[in-house]
């Protein structure tokens, strides 16, 4: 009866895509569940004019003016609201899997069927920005050897500004069942909007490595303080706390306690420089073994309201090491100087927004290695295909050499490479309900043996189609 009411909705779903209009004759009204920046004037007014920067889903953007020595990545710009608002969605998603255990060894497919409720909130004042994300549910398999799986996923901000100082407090958490990079790249299974904090990869705690299916909590709370020197210098200042739990396979969870400080200057009004100092403290809960990190960086970026923003930075890192001594009482420690680098671009066109980033440093080991040597690259399209039509591609890619021995493997020091690639398409029906159809592909290859519980193998192949439904109701002004 299960696997009849999954292909029934199946059918019902694949029915309603393909039942697109052949014509339409007159232009749509303006969409109503816009955020109330973008619906139409009242009283006839005129909409804000076209030549404003905005973003491809048409939401006017103000200039990013945060500071560049800051916990946050660079943006196209800060959506101009209006008014304040909530406004809340549904998802239902059916997908079929082909290796839902993410095991070495692939078993026969399984479909599930996704449940999400979703909030977004924007409240902007004179002196306050606030932001929130929500997405939570849960996903029904129909293989009673596989667990069913519950989603949880929010981001908080608060800006508080003065006349010469701001005050920020930014939180990230997520309860997922599997690792965390790749994972969200299908349409239902995402922060709406894909988040508003744009944390820096480093500052979040690292989950790189595909690993066996199972609940983890991700979370990450920081918070900043910018004074500003002169109409063209920042000094910041910022710390945090971040872990990683997984809740099947605890070997190798880890903490981070982040501290940070930088000098950021404006040189032009496009241009700014900056540098910055970072404290990293990873502890190992289980192993018993510590990674203290010092890092100075350097830091250029470009921002062009609505159309460019990029950044680059690079720099040393002073590590140490230290693991229980194997042959007296007390630790072990090791020091080594590497170098530490990240860049990331997003360029928008009128109907395209083209992102890539790539992230180079020590971290966590993603609760499968006791610290590693990371680097991660992704890609991601996103066009406006037709005037009902958008399409969506991402990739990534994620190298993890470790630092020690010590991983859940039956080699010393096995280097992971995984890779991952997402496609979709999305349509329109009405201004309330969007139907996705999404493809999802990850690959690892370790260069030794990996084994989850008694499966062993050096190779982990998935491929997930899927079939979403987005239903979500107008913005709700807040008064």
């Amino acid at each position: 009866m299960i696997r009849l009411f999954h292909l029934n909705l199946l059918t019902v779903l694949c029915a309603a895509f393909l039942a697109v209009p052949m014509a339409q004759a007159q232009q749509q009204p303006p969409d109503q569940s816009a955020p109330p920046s973008q619906a139409a004037q009242p009283n006839g007014s005129p909409s804000p004019d076209e030549t404003e920067p905005t973003d491809i889903n048409g939401q006017r953007l103000n200039p990013d003016t945060r500071s560049l020595a800051g916990v946050q990545t660079v943006s196209l710009g800060v959506p101009a609201l209006e008014r304040s608002y909530w406004q809340p969605s549904f998802f239902v998603t059916v997908a079929g899997d082909s290796n839902p255990l993410l095991t070495p060894s692939t078993t026969s497919w399984t479909t599930w069927t996704t449940l999400l409720g979703a909030l977004t909130v924007r409240a902007n004042s004179n002196h306050s920005e606030f932001s929130m994300d929500y997405v939570g549910g849960g996903s029904i398999s129909n293989d009673a050897s596989v667990q069913n799986a519950v989603v949880q996923e929010m981001q908080v901000g608060e800006r508080i500004k003065g006349r010469r100082a701001t005050f920020s407090l930014l939180d990230q958490v997520a309860y997922i069942p599997e690792t965390s990079f790749g994972y969200g790249g299908l349409s239902a299974l995402s922060l709406p909007g894909g988040g508003a904090l744009g944390l820096q990869p480093s500052l979040v705690p690292s989950e790189t490595i595909l690993s066996a299916r199972g609940q983890r909590l991700l979370n990450s709370s920081l918070v900043e303080f910018d004074a500003l020197l002169t109409p063209r210098a920042t000094f910041t200042v910022a710390g945090g706390y971040a872990f990683l739990h997984d809740f099947n396979n605890s070997v190798f969870d880890f903490d981070n306690t982040i501290g940070q400080a930088g000098f950021s200057y404006q040189v032009s009004r496009q241009d700014a420089i900056a540098i910055v100092y970072r404290y990293n403290s990873f502890r190992f809960t289980t192993a018993d073994a510590t990674l203290l990190g010092n890092i100075a960086e350097l830091t250029y970026a470009r921002r062009i309201t609505g159309r460019l923003a990029f950044e680059i930075g690079a720099g040393p890192e002073y590590a140490i090491f230290r693991v229980p001594s194997t042959t007296a009482m007390g630790t072990t420690s090791t020091t080594n100087i590497y170098w530490v680098g990240d860049a990331s671009l997003t360029y928008d066109l009128r109907h395209t927004s083209l992102g890539l980033s790539y992230d180079h440093g020590i971290a966590g080991g993603s609760g499968v290695l006791s610290g590693s040597i990371a680097d991660t690259v992704t890609g991601s399209i996103t066009s406006q295909l037709s005037r009902t039509f958008r399409g969506d591609l991402s990739v990534g890619y994620a190298r993890n050499e470790p630092l020690s021995v010590g991983a859940t493997t039956a080699t010393a020091n096995p280097i992971f490479d995984y890779y991952y690639g997402t496609a979709g398409i999305s349509h329109p029906f009405g201004h309330s309900v969007t139907l996705s159809l999404s493809y999802l592909s990850q690959y690892q290859h370790v260069d030794g043996t990996y084994c989850v519980g008694t499966v062993c193998g050096n190779t982990i192949l998935r491929q997930q189609i899927s079939l979403g439904l987005n239903m979500h109701t107008r913005p709700f002004p807040i008064d």
